[in-house]
């Protein structure tokens, strides 16, 4: 679910968690066993409500990180508001690649001898993505109108070990 709507691919009825942009979420709720009856009820085996950013007041924010295995990536958001409260956007621009490169010593199937020894190098399941996301909030006499959208996209590469 996200924000306790039903998320569900169209052709089977599941989704990959991996295909989701997580940068457009600010939590998870996980409900084991059954289903909250808030989120329809159905099914025994629990239930995950991704729940989106809160939309700030105003202001712009970049987040910049790096890791291991070459991971590198960053987050950048602004975000406004109508000075009656009326009215409020968000546009959050995300990237990321890791190329989990790493050297280890390859024995060859022989512990004992050390001269057959050879450092190779892993490329294990390179990733990049990155991705646009907008959303706006109207809000009036009668109700509140929020509407969002974005584009994400994943590459990934399997890995292969070479000397």
């Amino acid at each position: 679910l996200v924000d306790g709507l039903p998320l569900a691919d169209a052709q089977t009825g599941v989704i990959d968690l991996a295909t989701l942009p997580l940068e457009r979420y600010a939590a998870a709720e996980v409900h084991r066993g059954l289903v909250p009856s808030g989120f329809g009820g159905v099914g025994a085996a629990g239930a995950i409500n991704l729940l989106s950013r809160d939309l700030p007041p105003h202001g712009a924010e970049v987040r910049l990180f790096g890791g291991s295995y070459g991971d590198v990536g960053g987050r950048a958001t602004m975000s406004g508001t109508t000075e009656d409260g009326g009215r409020r956007g968000l546009l959050l621009v995300h990237g990321r690649r890791a190329d989990n490169q790493f050297s280890y010593l390859d024995h060859n199937q022989t512990f004992v001898t050390t001269t057959d020894d050879t450092t190779r190098q892993r490329a294990n399941a390179q990733i990049a993505e990155f991705g646009v996301y907008g959303l706006g909030e109207w809000n009036g006499r009668t109700g509140t109108l929020r509407a969002s959208g974005g584009v994400f996209r994943q590459d990934a590469e399997i890995g292969r070990a070479h000397v």
